[in-house]
Formats: C-alpha cells, structure tokens, sequence
C-alpha cells in the first residue's frame, strides 16, 4: 500500500518542478504507474516478456 502515496508524492514533485512543456510527460507517467499499481499493465509486461522468451528459444 505504499506504492500509491509514494507515486502522488513523486508526481505532485515532478510536476511542480516541470517546466509548461514537460508537465503533459508527468502526466502521464503519473497515468501509467496507477496503471502498474492496479495491475493492469501485468498482462502486457507477462506478453511482452514470453514472446522476447521464445525469440530468444528461435535464435538460439
């Protein structure tokens, strides 16, 4: 549970020290860490990682 306060912490930083053009990118790094911290992205990351497995199988 201490994933969600540490990502807020982080991003209200980030954003406050961003300059006008950078603020959209915190935003959306704050968007994709809830993301990873509902674990919504573990079936992406899961996917990704067993097709790199099987390339790996292919070329070896």
């Amino acid at each position: 549970m201490i994933g969600y306060p540490t990502l807020v912490l982080g991003t209200l930083v980030a954003y406050l020290r961003a300059s006008d053009e950078t603020r959209p990118f915190v935003k959306g790094a704050f968007g994709i860490g809830i993301l990873g911290e509902c674990g919504a992205l573990s079936g992406a990351v899961h996917a990704t990682q067993s097709g790199v497995s099987m390339l790996a199988g292919v070329v070896a």
